[in-house]
């Protein structure tokens, strides 16, 4: 061993598997498959009104419903957040941006939406004919790609977030201090 080695701090650092931020986007994700319309199912379940007839129709009816809630409560915490952010109440989100935003926050919840009302009880049963090994591999291809899409729109979000208070703050650059 060297002389310099000696005097040298050592630190033995061990990196966090999952930061903060990591385990918002991981809550964020989870909260997706929570809605409340999920209680219309389990009370048609509970008295036994859940034959196939009303099924095809109904889950995919409270899947759309229940995604648009949850679109549109997305949407204002995003809006509000930004203004919180910008510390102004006249933030002008243009067309483009907020379309985008919804889409994919829409299409992202209607497919997590589907796939928690999909395996309550024996609903699954009414909506496709397919086997279960089937159902199980489709489960586990759209629970993956509905979090890669999630982790993208975070992301996305994040850097339009970015873009406002960068375009917002941009005359402050030139300031000398």
């Amino acid at each position: 061993m060297k002389k310099d080695d000696e005097r040298r701090l050592h630190v033995s650092y061990i990196p966090r598997l999952i930061t903060k931020r990591k385990q918002k986007v991981i809550y964020q994700y989870a909260q997706r498959f929570y809605t409340p319309y999920i209680f219309v199912l389990w009370i048609l379940v509970a008295f036994d009104i859940d034959d196939c007839s009303h099924m095809k129709y109904i889950v995919p009816f409270l899947t759309v419903v229940a995604s648009i809630h949850a679109t549109v409560y997305k949407y204002d915490t995003y809006y509000k957040d930004l203004m919180y952010v910008m510390q102004t109440e006249s933030i002008e989100v243009d067309w483009y941006t907020k379309m985008h935003y919804v889409t994919f926050e829409f299409i992202i919840q209607i497919f997590c939406c589907f796939v928690s009302m999909y395996w309550v009880d024996e609903v699954h049963t009414c909506m496709f004919d397919l086997n279960r090994k089937y159902q199980s591999s489709l489960f586990i291809t759209v629970i993956m790609l509905t979090f890669v899409l999630h982790v993208g729109h975070y992301k996305q979000t994040k850097k339009q977030t970015e873009y406002f208070v960068r375009s917002s703050y941009n005359h402050l650059t030139n300031v000398d201090v």
